[in-house]
């Protein structure tokens, strides 16, 4: 993405199985820009970071060990995530 103005950026796009780990890195024009960690109960963790001016590059990857049947989707579940996000389409 571009930053135009610095701003304040929440990315919530981390696995919450605890058998699973990943790595989330954030990367701007002048090199890596660390990120906090906030523990959001009942939708896992986000990653929150002050973005600077220029472009602005994430990349996240996990590993999942094993597996477990999904879970089942909600009438909530299908109106939470089928909304539109307000600053990235």
């Amino acid at each position: 993405m571009r930053v135009d103005e610095p701003s304040e950026v929440v990315l919530q796009v981390a696995v919450t199985d605890p058998a699973a780990s990943g790595s989330l890195v954030v990367v701007g024009d002048t090199g890596d820009i660390g990120c906090r960690v906030v523990d959001m109960p009942g939708s896992g963790p986000a990653h929150v970071f002050t973005a600077p001016l220029g472009r602005i590059e994430v990349s996240y990857q996990a590993t999942v060990e094993g597996e477990r049947p999904p879970e089942a989707v909600t009438q909530a579940d299908a109106i939470a995530y089928s909304r539109p996000s307000r600053y990235a389409e």
